[in-house]
């Protein structure tokens, strides 16, 4: 079995005797979403099944059966997963990497599950790393995806916004897109057409470098978080200013058309980096080339042996992309860094100006670890500014939230006891051994 059969028999027990609306086994993926009112969180537990979170944890299935692998459309629990991973909402259609089953699958708001890429492919087929393709969306292959974002790029009126798929291809050592037209703005009437699937960057192969499109290369990126940026208004200022005098462009007539740039980040989790990915976008809607960098991270506090070593990566295995700073888990660890100037701290052990260690509010016992295993990210933003970031946390098989600075955390879903965390850990071992 995946775990040994110890593990699963302890696993099914644990679940039996919890509530089975407030548990989650695997939480290996998060998306800020839901259709009800009180719906906030979108979760893709490993144990093949994706799952709906109001905001006081309750959960219900909306697609697949948890402990059931397989492939399958269909709707609820008719649809089959297999250790599905990274997912993200657009426009009330969830797209769910599905792992194992090396494609991308797509939930709509009644829990119909589709295939988006990879239909075609026979469900049979062994696919080796570095096995991936680009193409059109029936002939485009996956290699074990783990990670993908959405991007929404303004198009000049009176062109709907573009929205675009980035996908971190692990098995491939590739990100790849895929452009998604809606037929209109609205959430609920509206029709996908999909573009053709591209490599945005990588060489298909293992590699660690720096550069354009397919001079990068990378090795198992495991996930991926974006944002489009605007250029600054004294930028745009400058360019209006060139394009005026060449008799193209004039700013007063077209104060809508700014450019801008898709700023993607990847734990580039076996080169032991995190990755920053810069796609510039044309007034018109076009992208360029896209030019790949290493993220070079330093400590924000000095004088304290943890943080003087907050600069160094272990294992970044999640990443997600907050209004004004980056959020990525590292060995264990919940951090963050300033994308200006690559700034790092320690979400859990954030210290103030004055050098003393942040308080902390806890409305439940807290144990001596706070995060045993975070697995994924979301982060709710309101007005501009980082209200909470969900965690996933596969040690505790729950989903925490915690304030941006680490002082108050919350339990959504009911956390295994320590006892119970290590019982699973020593389990785990034992049949790896």
């Amino acid at each position: 079995m995946y775990w040994g059969a110890k593990y699963e028999a302890f696993s099914r027990q644990a679940r039996i005797e919890d509530k089975l609306d407030t548990h989650l086994m695997k939480p290996r993926g998060l998306a800020i979403g839901g259709w009800q009112p009180r719906e906030k969180l979108l979760v893709a537990d490993e144990d093949h099944r994706v799952v709906v979170m109001e905001s006081n944890g309750k959960v219900r299935d909306l697609a697949g059966v948890w402990g059931m692998p397989g492939f399958q459309d269909g709707r609820g629990s008719q649809a089959r997963f297999n250790s599905p991973r990274g997912l993200v909402s657009l426009k009330g259609t969830v797209y769910v990497c599905d792992g194992r089953n090396h494609r991308l699958r797509r939930i709509n708001s009644q829990g119909e599950v589709t295939t988006v890429i990879g239909a075609n492919i026979p469900t049979d087929t062994f696919l080796p790393l570095n096995s991936g393709e680009s193409g059109s969306v029936e002939t485009a292959r996956l290699c074990a995806p783990s990670g993908i974002t959405s991007v929404t790029v303004p198009m000049p009126a009176p062109q709907l916004p573009a929205h675009y798929l980035f996908i971190a291809d692990s098995g491939a050592h590739t990100i790849r897109a895929l452009k998604v037209t809606h037929s209109s703005n609205s959430t609920e009437d509206h029709q996908e057409e999909y573009g053709e699937v591209w490599s945005v960057a990588g060489q298909g192969r293992e590699g660690d470098s720096d550069g354009l499109g397919s001079f990068a290369a990378f090795h198992w990126p495991v996930d991926i978080s974006g944002r489009y940026t605007r250029l600054s208004a004294d930028k745009f200022t400058a360019e209006a200013k060139t394009e005026t005098e060449t008799g193209s462009l004039s700013s007063q007539q077209n104060n809508h058309l700014l450019g801008g740039e898709i700023e993607l980040y990847i734990a580039d989790r076996a080169n032991i980096k995190l990755r920053r990915i810069s796609i510039p976008v044309g007034t018109d809607g076009r992208l360029g080339d896209a030019n790949v960098t290493s993220v070079n991270l330093y400590s924000k506090y000095i004088g304290d042996d943890e943080d003087r070593l907050a600069s160094h990566l272990r294992n970044p295995t999640s990443v997600k992309a907050g209004s004004s700073c980056v959020y990525f888990v590292d060995d264990g660890q919940l951090r963050a860094f300033d994308p200006k100037d690559g700034a790092t701290w320690n979400i859990d052990s954030r210290q103030r100006e004055d050098g003393s260690k942040a308080s902390r509010i806890s409305f439940a016992p807290r144990p001596l670890v706070e995060f045993l295993e975070p697995s994924a990210l979301a982060v709710e933003t309101t007005r501009a500014r980082d209200t909470w970031i969900y965690v996933g946390d596969l040690g505790y098989e729950c989903v925490k939230k915690t304030s941006p600075d680490g002082r108050v955390v919350l339990d959504l879903t009911r956390q295994m006891t320590i006892e119970e965390a290590l019982e699973i850990m020593r389990n785990k071992q034992n049949a790896c051994c």
